[in-house]
């Protein structure tokens, strides 16, 4: 018990705040027309668990309004190693308590009893700074990687210059488009096991495969003849041009090495301009195996991150996460999801 207790209620949100938690975000969120403020099925889909939400709210008890909350993505349905992916860290700007926001974090973990959590998309002057000093965790910058095709205009990117990395003389490995889970059930198992946070079967089945609004492509990384991981990437079209994006990888990182041939493939088969990877915990030499280049300080290329609406702009993404040595990819937390529908 502290002060803030004489003021809220912190609680798990239910299925009866959905209406709530909409108008919460509609009024409070910075930007205005926010996807999970108007579009209720979208927002189920993201957020329900069964008869509960994955959010936990902050009522105020005056006025029985949601002064804040956080909502969380799980990272797998196993409640003995649950990991999660904090997203919508939100208070109300006028008249909640100063930092209530820390206080939501703070509470989290009894409230949803998880084992390691994680945001992805973190506000480097902000929210960052509260989850460094505040909650002692880490804060990461993600790594951007990309791979130009060999085309002689950029529609997408805008290229100053292009770097040719050379194909390494190591074995190359497959990539095994899948439609199931279950065809890589005993490969997930496996791989998952090679890093944090946990992620299972059931969260890449929903997370990707029965995605309501986005197409992923999923494969299979096939290394002699063996399912060893699983690679996912989602398609973009704009101004008559393709990309690939890749957006969450799970297995060991070393799979990464021997896909250059791979991406060549995918590159030349489909059209795409370029393909990129924004990830944490892979170490570089890996991607530059791949046939990427990492996108330096120093780099003058654009190699654009926001596509509703397009904006052709470099874009630094930021992470947190109790665990130092997590993998943090494009598609964690609520970072790969449509604005509209």
């Amino acid at each position: 018990m502290n002060a803030f207790d004489k003021q809220y209620i912190f609680r798990h949100a239910d299925l009866s705040d959905t209406e709530s938690i909409m108008n919460f975000i509609k009024e409070e969120w910075p930007k205005k027309e926010h996807i999970l403020a108007k579009n209720k099925e979208f927002f189920l889909y993201e957020f329900q668990n069964e008869n509960l939400l994955n959010f936990v709210v902050a009522i105020n008890q005056k006025t029985g309004q949601i002064d804040g909350l956080m909502g969380y993505i799980p990272a797998s349905n196993k409640k003995e190693t649950l990991d999660i992916w904090g997203c919508m860290w939100l208070t109300r700007r006028k008249g909640s308590a100063p930092f209530l926001g820390l206080e939501i974090l703070y509470r989290m973990k009894s409230i949803v009893n998880y084992r390691i959590f994680s945001g992805v998309g973190t506000n480097p002057d902000t929210a960052a700074s509260l989850a460094r000093n505040k909650a002692k965790h880490h804060v990461f910058k993600m790594k951007h990687f990309y791979r130009l095709s060999d085309c002689c205009e950029y529609k997408i990117a805008k290229i100053d210059s292009k770097k040719q990395i050379e194909r390494p003389d190591i074995p190359q490995f497959c990539l095994e488009e899948i439609s199931h889970m279950k065809d890589i059930e005993k490969c997930i198992e496996k791989a998952c096991k090679a890093t944090l946070p946990l992620k299972n079967t059931w969260y890449l089945e929903k997370r990707f495969l029965n995605h309501p609004v986005y197409e992923y492509c999923v494969w299979a990384i096939v290394k002699s003849d063996e399912k060893s991981g699983v690679l996912i990437g989602r398609e973009i079209e704009v101004n008559g041009r393709k990309i690939l994006r890749i957006v969450d990888f799970i297995g060991e990182q070393e799979l990464l090495c021997g896909l250059y041939d791979a991406f060549e493939l995918l590159i030349d088969v489909n059209g795409y301009e370029y393909i990129d990877f924004y990830v944490v915990g892979i170490e570089d030499i890996c991607l530059i195996n791949a046939g990427f280049t990492l996108k330096a300080e120093d780099d003058n290329n654009i190699i654009p991150n926001y596509f509703e609406p397009f904006v052709q702009t470099n874009v630094d993404i930021y992470g947190t996460s109790e665990a130092s040595d997590v993998r943090m990819c494009k598609a964690d937390a609520d970072q790969d999801r449509p604005n509209w529908v």
